[in-house]
C-alpha cells in the first residue's frame, strides 16, 4: 500500500529538517520507485509521437530532492520532476507543434513554458503530465536551447551548481544570462546557428570560464 499525501508530506518535511530516520529514506526510495513505470510508458509516447529518441532521466536522489525542497519550499507531493525525459527538436516550430500533440495526448497535462518566462537564463517548454496517478516532466528543447543548457551544466561544474539556480559567481551567471539572450533572439529572428558557430561559442565561452576560475585559484593562493 502507498503513502497518502499527509505521510508523504511528512516525510519531506522530516527531509528538509535534516532529520530522517532509516525508514525515511527507505520510505523515499520506494516513492521514488513508484515512478519508474509511469515515467517509461511517458516516454514510450514521447518517442512514438516525435519520431526522435528522448533521454530518460532516473528519479531525483535523495540529496536532489532534499535540496529542491530547501530550495522552493515546496512540499514533497508538490515536486513534479521527480522523475521525466527530455527531447530535443531541431527549432520553436518544431517545439510548438511537438508541445500541442502532447498536450493533446495528456489531457491532464500541465505546461510550463521557460521561453516566456527564462529560469535563470534556462529555456525550454516543460509538458508535466499525468500517468498512473504519478507526474512526470517532459523537457523540450530546440537544439539551441540545448547548447545552453550544456553551457550552463559545465559552468555549474567549474564554479558549484548555485549557478543552475540564479546564484552564486555574478560574473558567470551575467555571461549565462547574456548568452542565453543572444540564442533567444536569434531564434526568435529565424536565424541558424551552424556547427562552426556553435563550436566558436562554446570556445569562447570556456576561454572565459577558465581564465575567471585560473583568476579564482591564484586569488585563493594569496589570501592568507
Amino acid at each position: 500500500m502507498g503513502l497518502t499525501n499527509s505521510q508523504i508530506d511528512k516525510l519531506g518535511e522530516r527531509l528538509r529538517a535534516g532529520q530522517p530516520t532509516e525508514s525515511d529514506l527507505i520510505a523515499l526510495s520506494t516513492y521514488r520507485n513508484g515512478f519508474a513505470l509511469p515515467a517509461k510508458a511517458v516516454f514510450d509516447v514521447v518517442q512514438a509521437v516525435s519520431g526522435l529518441q528522448p533521454t530518460i532521466r532516473s528519479e531525483k536522489t535523495t540529496l536532489s530532492v532534499v535540496a529542491k525542497l530547501r530550495r522552493e519550499g515546496i512540499r514533497l507531493s508538490q515536486i513534479q520532476d521527480i522523475s521525466g525525459c527530455r527531447v530535443t527538436v531541431e527549432n520553436l516550430a518544431a517545439q510548438d507543434v511537438l508541445v500541442n500533440i502532447l498536450m493533446t495526448r495528456f489531457p491532464d497535462a500541465k505546461l510550463y513554458d521557460r521561453c516566456l518566462q527564462p529560469a535563470h537564463g534556462y529555456r525550454a517548454k516543460h509538458v508535466v503530465a499525468k500517468h498512473s496517478g504519478k507526474w512526470i516532466e517532459i523537457q523540450i528543447r530546440t537544439t539551441v536551447q540545448h547548447r545552453w543548457a550544456l553551457l550552463s551544466e559545465k559552468a555549474a561544474d567549474m564554479f558549484g551548481q548555485d549557478v543552475k539556480y540564479g546564484t552564486g559567481d555574478k560574473d558567470v551567471l551575467a555571461e549565462l544570462a547574456l548568452i542565453s539572450t543572444k540564442f533567444a533572439e536569434a531564434e526568435s529572428s529565424s536565424a541558424n546557428f551552424d556547427a562552426e558557430q556553435m563550436v566558436r561559442i562554446d570556445k569562447n565561452v570556456t576561454d572565459f570560464w577558465e581564465r575567471k576560475l585560473r583568476r579564482k585559484i591564484s586569488k585563493t593562493r594569496q589570501d592568507p
